[in-house]
């Protein structure tokens, strides 16, 4: 038998430290969460590990955990007329064949991130809702209990998982789109939990996704608005979120449930040209997170996407051009306003935009008294009850 020659012949604690820095870089799924949602999110290019899995059984056994690592799963396309209006029910076999794969390879304490994708066309009902959202969670919460947890899918299906209630009396303006829902919680307190089956029967900690784990940090991307830009009186249109008040996310309206994001250091919100009103929304959501440090925010298209969504004529729509650049500079007008006034009696302070096609600084930077800019398109706070603790 011929000996093993080159890369195979290494020790094996040599190929599983290669195979370690292979693994270290994080998917698209997870590094490109301002990008506009869609299911390239779920796909990526760079696939060194699972190339190196074909090669041979002996590498395919090294690399197989770590192929897992980052696990993303998409449920099936589901509409009312496919399911005879029970979506739930179809859903909860897609979840019973992931929980068998994990659990039949023993993957879930090599997990670090978990992102779950409905797609737009997924209308979550019938009579296994219930039991498909506490089994999802028990899942994700439980069997897994990842750093960080991503659900893409519409906001009337996040609101549906989370327990939200989005108000979608425009989402005809709007259309149907996918949203993203991020949460990361410290990597110490990651792994498979114990209380999956507690979770699982209703019995968990709290009765909302924000009550179950100590999330420290959360993305929202709420994707391009621009549909509603070309119709009639677009700035009374209310878009279908799930950070709007009256049942959305904790929030203004819902003091009481403050205390589920108490842990929340660092927020992070991504729309494409969004309505100024939806930035109070956002804002009474900021001031309900008692130890948020840092903001990032992203309401325009990058200008170095691979598309153009201005470009893209389809995508405009009857949209005026010149609408999205003017209510851009009132949304960041809003937002900094209501920041200049609640941000002095919280830990906050530091915002970060990641918008380089408008110039936020002279918007923004008149309004915030006592704060400074630290770098292009950074801005802290100084002073403040922190600065002497």
């Amino acid at each position: 038998m011929a000996k093993a020659s080159g890369f195979r012949s290494l020790p094996t604690e040599t190929v599983q430290q290669i195979i370690g820095y292979l693994a270290i870089e994080e998917p698209s799924s997870v590094k490109n969460l301002q990008q506009e949602p869609s299911l390239c999110l779920l796909e990526s290019d760079d696939k060194p590990l699972k190339n190196l899995s074909l090669t041979c059984r002996s590498l395919r056994n090294l690399v197989f955990s770590f192929l897992f690592q980052f696990l993303r799963f998409g449920f099936s396309v589901l509409t009312p007329e496919s399911t005879q209006g029970d979506n739930a029910d179809a859903c909860l076999k897609d979840l019973y064949t992931l929980s068998r794969f994990v659990s039949r390879y023993a993957l879930a304490s090599g997990v670090r991130s978990l992102t779950i994708f409905f797609p737009v066309q997924t209308d979550l009902g019938g009579h296994y809702l219930h039991s498909f959202r506490h089994k999802l969670l028990a899942f994700a919460l439980g069997e897994i209990n990842p750093g960080r947890l991503t659900l893409i899918a519409s906001a009337a299906v996040l609101g549906k998982i989370a327990q939200l209630h989005v108000d979608q009396r425009d989402i005809w303006a709007f259309g149907k789109k996918i949203h993203v829902l991020s949460l990361r919680q410290p990597g110490e307190l990651a792994g498979p939990s114990r209380d999956s089956r507690r979770i699982s029967a209703g019995r968990g900690p709290g009765d909302s996704l924000y009550d179950l784990r100590p999330w420290n940090g959360v993305t929202i991307n709420e994707g391009s608005c621009i549909g509603a830009y070309g119709t009639y009186e677009y700035y009374h249109k209310r878009t279908p979120s799930i950070i709007r008040g009256n049942g959305g996310f904790p929030g203004h309206y819902l003091p009481e449930r403050r205390k589920l994001l108490a842990h929340v250091t660092s927020f992070e919100y991504v729309a494409i040209f969004p309505l100024p009103s939806h930035m109070f929304d956002l804002s009474q959501i900021l001031q309900c997170l008692p130890s948020l440090i840092s903001l990032s925010t992203k309401l325009t298209p990058a200008s170095d996407a691979s598309r153009d969504i201005l470009e893209d004529k389809e995508a405009l729509g009857k949209a005026n051009i010149s609408d999205l650049w003017m209510e851009t500079t009132r949304a960041y007008e809003n937002l900094a306003k209501e920041i200049a006034i609640w941000s002095g009696s919280v830990k906050f302070r530091e915002w970060r935009s990641r918008d380089d096609r408008i110039e936020i600084d002279g918007i923004v930077g008149p309004i915030l008294v006592g704060w400074e800019t630290r770098e292009p398109l950074v801005w802290e706070r100084f002073g403040g009850e922190d600065d002497n603790q």
